[in-house]
């Protein structure tokens, strides 16, 4: 049986799908059952995958995606600009990928090469490339000062605050973050992160992603498990989808609108909660430091069903009044939290009538 072209690429991509997601045990039922194909024409699908070293047999007939990685070492100095390694060395493993694809890799990279050349204090940056038939990976390590390591002596240096290096992470959760205001606005991370399929940061034993990044440790070793990730310094893993139909002005219009700028940010409240639900004043300044700098901020309550009193009183009474432009929303809130916060706003109503 013949297939029209768009259906075998419809087939062949599920089929990778599933074995890249260490689904083989399922992967011939799934197929035959989706696309309503035989046995025979399965296996002959399979073998054209492997013919063409797209996949490779395991043991016990599992199969693997086949990764194709080149390194690349670099030595800081004042001749390395990002942009030149990007054109020199990077841009020949996307130049066949369709052109938004094309444009978020050239953000990301040179965004995150450039942190690297001018924030690590590091004299080797290496990067890798790793390629599927599915995705492109690139790893870009350095053996600096590591990049909470520099963020948390800025805090130090700039405001006394003796803060941890989780904490120092965490201002990368909100954005406008730099420890060098005068060339950089601390747009890159926050913009990249949100971009990308994956996006991990690998520093002083904390991992920092955009989403879930209390699960990611095991993810460097599955989506990259040859990849070397350093003990020092930082590490930055980005992945993305060949056929992503991302725009990368999908995101800036989302947080920086063209006629206005940076002024959108979204905070997940788990990535600073994650001892506990919020409940906390203290929890809650932690979490509204900076967020004077936005017109508009986005609280995500996912994975919480309680939240305390002090902390919503903290947030949409206390720093609400004092900061009454800034636009405060939240989303994935259970019942019980939205009628915290509607129990706290109806008292600070009564008080003001009083």
């Amino acid at each position: 049986m013949s297939f029209p072209k768009e259906k075998k690429e419809r087939i062949e991509k599920y089929i990778l799908e599933l074995i890249k997601n260490d689904d083989t045990e399922h992967c011939k039922s799934k197929t035959m059952s989706t696309f309503g194909i035989s046995t025979t024409t399965y296996y002959r699908y399979l073998k054209s995958l492997e013919t063409r070293n797209l996949i490779q047999k395991k043991e016990n007939d599992q199969y693997h995606l086949v990764e194709i990685r080149k390194e690349f070492f670099f030595y800081r100095n004042a001749n390395l600009e990002e942009d030149a390694v990007f054109r020199k060395d990077i841009f020949r493993f996307i130049e066949n990928l369709p052109e938004n694809v094309q444009n978020i890799w050239y953000y990301a990279f040179t965004e995150i090469m450039n942190n690297a050349i001018e924030h690590s204090s590091s004299d080797n940056i290496s990067v890798s490339v790793e390629e599927t038939a599915l995705d492109i990976i690139m790893l870009i390590t350095d053996d600096g000062i590591g990049i909470f390591n520099n963020i948390r002596n800025f805090i130090i240096k700039t405001t006394g605050d003796d803060i941890t290096l989780e904490d120092a992470m965490r201002e990368l959760f909100v954005g406008k973050f730099t420890t060098k205001s005068e060339n950089h606005s601390g747009e890159g991370i926050f913009f990249t992160s949100r971009i990308m399929d994956l996006f991990i940061i690998a520093s002083g034993g904390l991992i920092f992603s955009h989403d879930n990044y209390k699960d990611m440790e095991a993810k460097i070793s599955d989506v990259a498990p040859d990849a070397h990730i350093s003990d020092r310094g930082t590490n930055v893993m980005m992945r993305l989808s060949k056929d992503t139909p991302k725009q990368l002005n999908d995101v800036f219009n989302e947080f920086a609108p063209v006629d206005e700028g940076f002024i959108k940010t979204e905070i997940k409240l788990k990535n600073f909660c994650e001892h506990g639900y919020p409940v906390s004043r203290s929890q809650a300044r932690r979490i509204l430091e900076r967020l004077n700098l936005f017109k508009e901020v986005t609280l995500d309550f996912e994975g919480f069903n309680d939240v305390g009193q002090a902390f919503c009183h903290e947030i949409f009474v206390v720093f609400q009044n004092r900061c009454p432009d800034i636009q405060i929303n939240y989303v994935n809130a259970s019942d019980s939290i939205k009628g915290m916060i509607t129990r706290v706003l109806n008292t600070a109503n009564l008080l003001k009538k009083n």
